[in-house]
């Protein structure tokens, strides 16, 4: 008995001890959430810096980048290591490298991803080799991956990530491009059931998502290219083909926590919402958009889909406010509520805020003083040499309105450049490419986007278009109202 009573003490001690130690790595989120990444990029150098990217890409913008942006710095050896604690259980990351990119005019820094999109889970420890490979097509990273999880990133590569196993669907007057399409996934589905015992439920039902979604967005992120045959548009099989797949409400079986993470689901359901919401010819209404996505009926997408929403589209000045509230009434995920929070902050703060005073450039390099423009209506556009929508916004927009305004003496187009370099900047503005030569033009010179002026207004995208009243207040900061031709001018008409 005396033995039997001991032996009980000891497995009781054995056991306090394990639950101490368990609940003691599992008392901070870092322990019970976080995941660790190590980076060999192979050209990396001591002193390099690797951005690691949290959360899916259709929500990358200003506003989410700066709150999810981290940053890593090649060690002695080259590598960069991220550890990382998040609230969630698993989401996505990339990672990006600043690289220097040539054009003719000049040498400049961008900001390129390295990888695409990785799926991580909680209590994930990997390392990823990335080596560049050269081929005909241009350069293609191959990754490998080692320790705890990295099956689901060697899957990912092998499956989506690898040139040689990518879709290529393009051709929309193929008549058995659903066929090709059934058969590839086919294939695709068998390779993916070797990994299925090698990686969680989850990675694996949002690895399958992202195949499957992949391949059917790829046939409706381009309906213009069905649409330009308007003879054969009713009666065309592969029109009818095409239809059919707005209609699939399939989801192969998956979770509705899978299909909220799958990137490649939400450009397919965003991508329905967007074919839903265009006119022919007249691009998409903004309304319907909004009305689609509302009423997503899975939960956790409608969410994802609301933030993105917010978080890159131009909004409407006259219903933006409603569109918020009844958003934020209808989102449940709290971390996605407080990013829309925030956009909705950045639209009330600049609306209302006074233009700074500061001093730009002219074309003979002298100062001018934005406070000395007050008294006057301000349209005022930024842009940037080789930015195609700042081009179309000039030639569809602005020249229009100059033109039907050239009569109001109190209205002034200013056209400011982010272009560091005064003859790049002199020559797109002679081309008359992105502005006129009538207009206030100038730029930013030396500290190109970094200028205080940019910093202060939070430009962030380009094109930038924004209203000023006469007592230099912004009146409107680019909503959607400000892109339209007849919008404007009633705005303006109104001043």
């Amino acid at each position: 008995m005396k033995w039997f009573y001991n032996s009980r003490i000891a497995i009781t001690i054995l056991f306090s001890s394990f639950f101490l130690m368990c609940k003691a790595a599992s008392g901070t989120v870092v322990d019970r959430y976080g995941f660790t990444v190590h980076v060999r990029l192979l050209n990396n150098v001591p002193g390099d810096t690797v951005f690691l990217l949290l959360g899916n890409e259709i929500f990358w913008s200003p506003i989410w980048n700066d709150a999810n942006e981290k940053i890593g710095i090649a060690d002695a050896g080259g590598e960069v290591h991220f550890q990382l604690g998040r609230v969630e259980a698993a989401g996505f990351f990339t990672l990006f490298k600043n690289k220097v990119s040539k054009n003719s005019k000049g040498a400049m820094n961008r900001r390129k991803p390295v990888t695409r999109p990785q799926f991580w889970e909680a209590g994930d420890s990997i390392t990823l080799t990335i080596v560049n490979k050269e081929t005909a097509a241009g350069t293609n990273s191959i990754i490998r991956c080692t320790g705890r999880g990295a099956e689901k990133y060697n899957a990912r590569f092998e499956l989506l990530d690898n040139p040689d196993q990518k879709a290529r669907l393009t051709d929309f007057q193929d008549e058995n491009l659903l066929i090709k399409w059934a058969k590839l996934a086919e294939s695709k589905m068998q390779m993916l059931q070797g990994w299925e015992r090698q990686m969680s439920k989850l990675s694996y039902e949002v690895l399958k998502a992202d195949i499957l979604y992949h391949l059917k967005y790829l046939l409706i992120k381009q309906p213009q290219k069905i649409f330009e045959d308007a003879k054969g548009y009713a009666i065309n099989r592969n029109v009818q083909s095409y239809l059919q797949a707005f209609d699939d409400e399939k989801v192969y079986g998956l979770s509705d926590s899978a299909l909220a993470l799958s990137t490649q689901f939400l450009y397919f359901r965003n991508a329905i919402y967007r074919s839903k919401a265009t006119k022919l010819s007249e691009g998409y209404d903004i309304d319907s958009l909004f009305y689609y996505i509302l009423n997503e009926p899975i939960q956790k997408v409608r969410d994802r889909l609301l933030a993105s929403f917010f978080l890159k589209e131009k909004l409407p000045q006259q219903t933006a406010d409603e569109w918020f509230a009844t958003a934020l009434a209808t989102m449940k995920d709290e971390q996605l509520r407080s990013v829309v929070n925030k956009a909705y902050v950045f639209k009330n703060e600049m609306t209302g805020k006074l233009l700074p005073d500061d001093t730009l450039l002219d074309k003979d390099r002298l100062p001018v003083s934005l406070a000395s423009l007050k008294g006057k209506v301000l349209v005022v556009d930024f842009w940037n040499t080789g930015c195609g929508a700042c081009a179309k916004l000039y030639a569809d927009v602005l020249k229009v309105i100059k033109d039907r305004m050239k009569a109001r003496e109190d209205i002034l187009f200013i056209s400011i450049a982010v272009d560091k370099k005064f003859n790049v900047w002199n020559e797109s503005v002679v081309s008359g490419k992105y502005t006129s030569a009538d207009a206030l033009n100038l730029y930013t010179g030396e500290p190109g986007a970094k200028h205080p002026l940019v910093k202060n207004l939070k430009v962030t995208s380009y094109p930038t278009l924004l209203v000023v009243d006469k007592n230099n207040k912004v009146l409107q900061y680019n909503t959607s109202n400000l892109y339209n031709v007849e919008e404007l001018t009633k705005l303006l008409d109104e001043i």
